[in-house]
């Protein structure tokens, strides 16, 4: 049977977002250790990562996210 879902894996995973952020390389790993080891992450179709568009990102935040997000990231803070 054909995959039909897909998981995106990307060295993106790996920064480090501060102290107490949920996102963490910390997190991303264990997720992907217990679907290995439960035999889902074989099932799973790999994406590769890209930059999402301004059209995906808005999807789901404001215009004044995307803003501040574009104005960090000009400003050096990632």
């Amino acid at each position: 049977m054909a995959a039909s879902s897909g998981i995106v894996i990307s060295a993106a995973e790996e920064h480090l977002t501060g102290p107490g952020h949920p996102e963490c390389p910390q997190r991303v790993g264990a997720i992907t250790e217990r679907l290995k080891n439960d035999g889902l992450l074989a099932r799973l179709v790999t994406i590769a990562a890209r930059p999402a568009t301004d059209e995906e990102i808005l999807r789901c935040h404001t215009p004044e996210y995307l803003g501040t997000a574009k104005a960090n990231v000009a400003a050096g803070l990632s």
